[in-house]
């Protein structure tokens, strides 16, 4: 994911990103103050070696996947 963002790849990646100073007005500044919240209490940092594995193909065409569409757009936590 580095490479297609212009960015160098990393010597090594160990460790995690750590999640921003201010999630809340970084990923849901436009969400209700009721959902942002309990999105927010759930982020957890990021491995960085999901950011440097090179993709090799299509995951959904080989990983077996389920998609689930409400009626009223909520999401399903599980």
């Amino acid at each position: 994911m580095y490479a297609p963002l212009g960015a160098p790849e990393p010597e090594a990646v160990e460790g995690v990103f750590p999640i921003g100073a201010d999630p809340r007005a970084q990923l849901y500044a436009d969400v209700p103050e009721a959902i942002a919240e309990p999105a927010v209490s759930g982020l957890v940092d990021q491995r960085h070696q999901s950011f440097a594995d090179r993709v090799t193909r299509a995951a959904w065409r080989t990983v077996p996947s389920v998609y689930v569409i409400t009626e009223r757009r909520h999401p399903c936590n599980g």
